[in-house]
């Protein structure tokens, strides 16, 4: 049976245990606190899994580090070889090198803006982004303020340990 089939199981005993006569009420009680313990046996086995899955996510989170500083120095490794590279054949006079596996040619990349000065560029040129002040809005909800749009809510969450 699972937690969802126990919990069920146990609000239709309780509200049978509301209706019934007082000769019922020790089979009622015994039948509500065996639906408890299967409860809390169900949810310690769902406590063991959480546990477990915690472990992997962190587990994964620190493998995903060490992939993403890898990648990172892959990534720098090739950019000093490309400009090695370069350097050598523009050195050298070079902007094109065939062979019979792979061709290496330099050209032009497109146009891109250079910025000298940013605070000589004209307003019309530059965005302004509005975004919500989550903290301000939470402080001021606490604080009684009204914020339209916006209200304080709490909310209940699972602790293991």
């Amino acid at each position: 049976m699972n937690l969802y089939e126990l919990e069920g199981n146990l609000l239709q005993v309780m509200q049978l245990a509301e209706s019934a006569n007082e000769d019922d009420q020790q089979l009622f009680a015994d039948t509500i606190e065996s639906l408890q313990d299967g409860i809390a046996d169900k949810a310690i086995g769902y406590g063991k899994v959480i546990k477990q899955l915690v472990a992997d996510e962190k587990s994964l989170g620190e493998k995903i580090k060490h992939d993403q500083e890898r990648k990172h120095s892959l990534t720098n490794n090739i950019s000093r070889l490309k400009l090695a590279l370069q350097h050598g054949m523009e050195t050298a006079g070079k902007d094109k090198i065939k062979d019979t596996d792979l061709s290496i040619w330099i050209q032009n990349n497109p146009a891109k803006v250079a910025y000298t000065d940013e605070q000589l560029i004209p307003d019309e040129f530059i965005k302004v982004e509005k975004k919500r002040d989550g903290a301000a809005i939470k402080q001021a909800l606490k604080t009684g303020e009204t914020v339209p749009g916006a209200k304080l809510i709490q909310t209940r969450s699972i602790r293991i340990s």
